[in-house]
């Protein structure tokens, strides 16, 4: 049997201290994608809570995100709500020319630097996420 394609999702993760309309908004999404994933055979890592990668010193996180983008086929790289960590991981995948996706709260507001990486092969609005068009570019 085929290996699955892997996914990775540069994206803040939901928590409490976050305002409560993008936590729902990043639960919800992050549950679509992961079910969405699931009926395709795909792999997907998420952002979550993850109390051994909280545990980490910088070097150690940075060294195992990375990982997980090289290992993955292409990256959906969530930019909102803002977060420079999402932009270095959009970085580290271009530099390593990952596919990649750009998800955004509105489109004429993203950040142009990100929307001119490399491998950018989309930019698509948030809430209104079409998964089938946003999976055709990695399946």
């Amino acid at each position: 049997m085929k290996e699955p394609k892997i996914i990775y999702v540069a994206g803040p993760v939901p928590r409490k201290s976050m305002e409560l309309c993008q936590r729902v908004l990043l639960q919800f999404l992050y549950g679509q994608l992961q079910r969405f994933a699931d009926r395709r055979n795909v792999k997907i890592h998420l952002p979550r809570v993850d109390l051994s990668l909280d545990e980490m010193d910088s070097a150690d996180f940075s060294s195992a995100i990375y990982q997980r983008i090289e290992q993955a086929y292409g990256v959906i790289t969530v930019g909102y709500p803002a977060d420079a960590s999402v932009a270095c991981e959009a970085q580290h995948a271009s530099t390593l020319g990952k596919t990649q996706v750009l998800l955004v709260a509105d489109r004429r507001q993203a950040p142009r630097l990100l929307k001119a990486l490399p491998k950018i092969v989309a930019v698509i609005e948030l809430p209104d996420v079409d998964l089938d068009k946003l999976f055709a570019e990695f399946l």
